[in-house]
Formats: C-alpha cells, sequence, structure tokens
C-alpha cells in the first residue's frame, strides 16, 4: 500500500507543463502511428517505427515508402 502512496504522491509533484508534454508526445506518436498504417497500409509496428523514426528525425534510409 505504501508504494501506491509514494506513486500518487510523487505523480502530484510533477510540473504541470511536463505532464501536458508528455501527453502530448504520446498523442502525436499515436496520430502518426495510425496515420501511417492507414496511408501506407502497413502493420502498426511498422508504422510505430516509422513514426519513432521520423519524430527522430533520423530519417528512412532503410524504408522505402509504398507511395509516392
Amino acid at each position: 500500500m505504501k508504494y501506491f502512496t509514494y506513486f500518487f504522491r510523487s505523480y502530484k509533484e510533477i510540473p504541470a507543463n511536463l505532464k501536458t508534454s508528455i501527453i502530448l508526445l504520446f498523442l502525436i506518436i499515436l496520430i502518426g502511428t495510425v496515420g501511417f498504417s492507414f496511408l501506407e497500409k502497413v502493420d502498426l509496428f511498422t508504422a510505430l517505427y516509422w513514426t519513432i523514426v521520423t519524430i527522430a528525425t533520423i530519417g528512412y534510409g532503410d524504408v522505402i515508402p509504398h507511395t509516392l
């Protein structure tokens, strides 16, 4: 039980702008994954990989897009 109280106590100490940033990052990853999966007709794991690569600005040296 003490672990739960520690988690909720520490969760309240996180600044609001950091919470917002983390939520927005997860939303961007979710929307990007669904978008790649729908537009490129690939599985969700590949779409998630492409989304992470795009967000990290690494580039697609190893992936060839299916659409023009």
